[in-house]
C-alpha cells in the first residue's frame, strides 16, 4: 500500500489499480476521469485494471511510435483489442479488430470483429487481416 505517490510520479509511466468488483471499477474509473481532468488518462484494461498514464501516453501513441520507426505508415497498420485502452490504437491503425468479448460499445468502434478470445479469436483477426492483404 501506498500512501503518497508524489515520489515516485517523475518515473511513473502507469499507475494500476485492481479490484476484483467490476462495478466499483467502473465507478472508480468515472471519478477519476472527472478528478483528473487533462492531467493524466484513466481507462480500464480489464474488468478488474484500472490505467492511470500520463497525458498523450496510450496505446494511440505507441501505434504512432512503432509505425514511424518501423518505416510503415499507421494506416497500414492492424490492432485487436477488447476494452477500453485499446479504442486509442482503433483509433490510429487503418485496421481496428475487436475482440468478440469485447463490449458492444467496442465492437461499434472497431472496423472489424472477430470470435472470442477463448474461440480462437486472434487466429480469427489474423484471417482477417491475411484476407484484407490478399484483396488489396
Amino acid at each position: 500500500m501506498v500512501e503518497d505517490f508524489a515520489p515516485y510520479l517523475s518515473a511513473a509511466c502507469k499507475i494500476v489499480g485492481s479490484t476484483s468488483d467490476p462495478a466499483l471499477l467502473q465507478h472508480c474509473e468515472n471519478a477519476m476521469q472527472q478528478a483528473l481532468g487533462t492531467q493524466a488518462m484513466a481507462v480500464r484494461s480489464q474488468s478488474y485494471y484500472l490505467d492511470i498514464t500520463p497525458p498523450g501516453c496510450d496505446k494511440g501513441t505507441f501505434v504512432e511510435a512503432i509505425a514511424k520507426r518501423m518505416g510503415v505508415p499507421t494506416d497500414a497498420v492492424a490492432t485487436i483489442g477488447d476494452m477500453q485502452n485499446d479504442l486509442a490504437m482503433f483509433r490510429k491503425c487503418g485496421m481496428s479488430i475487436a475482440m468478440g468479448n469485447a463490449t458492444d460499445d467496442i465492437k461499434r468502434q472497431a472496423t472489424n470483429v472477430t470470435t472470442s478470445n477463448q474461440n480462437e479469436g486472434f487466429a480469427g483477426a489474423i484471417d482477417i487481416v491475411m484476407k484484407n492483404n490478399a484483396t488489396g
